[in-house]
């Protein structure tokens, strides 16, 4: 993989915090990942670690607009966790200007760039003005906490969201959903499961190695997802992974000690795998259960 995006539909399931997790663990396999912030939001790495103003985004953004391609390593700083990142303004307002800037060249540049990027998308849905970048990613990673609100919030961006690259799920947090129950409801293959662990996330974040962060079940699991988004023959040609992870309670990704109720909600009859209610959506993502936006 030369482009990978992060993104969530709905909340905060910590795509920034995910992706330089990732890249921190990467150099063990070889290679050295740049995270670049893509958010219209604004950017977290700035205020996160008082980073300055530039070298960043805009620069990358300015550049391109007038049809040059500096060098990617330029335009980084080094995080503490020892991450290069180029990092975007946190104002909404001047993100969401160099996004529209940078979105119809961004793909081709940060493919050509030579190095391994890690695309921080920020949360997306139909008005996003980034899909451009989106389509020409190499996959485009979903980020998403396995329960109810936001699996149903996934769901719906993908019948909303035609979507050109190749797209998996991450699940960030212990359940209450298995993933072969996120893949059945979104349509899309989990490509593994971050436990959610600030102490480890510190930690990395202050650029330690210890034997305790690399023993943490983050950790390894952050190693296994990078191993396998390093790997092409993993996937397949179009939609997602060529195998599914599926249940993997025996190994520990999620702890949970009751069987999870497959998208119980007010006024719908649910089965075991299944929930109908009036007025279905159809589209990609939806099947094989019917949402109604009244209760969505």
């Amino acid at each position: 993989m030369t482009v990978v995006v992060g993104a969530s539909a709905h909340g905060s399931p910590g795509v920034t915090a995910s992706l330089e997790l990732l890249a921190a663990v990467w150099p063990e396999l070889g290679m050295t990942p740049i995270v670049v912030e893509f958010d219209p939001a604004g950017g977290s790495f700035t205020g996160r670690y008082d980073l300055d103003p530039s070298p960043g985004f805009g620069d990358l953004a300015a550049a391109l607009r007038f049809g040059e391609e500096p060098a990617l390593s330029e335009l980084t700083q080094l995080l503490p966790s020892l991450v290069a990142c180029v990092p975007m303004p946190p104002s909404a307002l001047l993100a969401r200007r160099q996004v529209i800037s940078a979105n119809a060249r961004l793909g081709s540049y940060l493919a050509g760039s030579g190095h391994v990027t890690l695309v921080d998308a920020g949360r997306i849905d139909a008005s996003t003005r980034t899909a451009a970048t989106i389509d020409e990613a190499d996959i485009l990673c979903w980020f998403v906490r396995p329960d109810h609100e936001k699996v149903l919030a996934l769901r719906h961006r993908l019948a909303e969201m035609p979507i050109g690259a190749r797209a998996a799920v991450v699940c960030v947090g212990d359940g209450p959903y298995r993933p072969s129950e996120v893949e059945e409801a979104t349509g899309l293959s989990v490509l593994g499961t971050l436990p959610v662990d600030e102490r480890t996330l510190r930690r990395v974040g202050q650029g330690l190695r210890t034997r305790a962060v690399q023993r943490s079940r983050l950790y390894k699991q952050a190693v296994r997802l990078a191993h396998r988004l390093c790997d092409d023959s993993w996937f397949g040609p179009l939609g997602g992974a060529r195998e599914s992870v599926g249940d993997v309670w025996d190994s520990g990704d999620f702890v949970s000690d009751t069987e999870p109720t497959w998208f119980e909600s007010p006024g719908c009859a649910t089965t075991r795998n299944t929930q109908r209610c009036s007025g279905p959506v159809s589209g990609p993502g939806v099947s094989p259960i019917e949402v109604d936006g009244s209760w969505a």
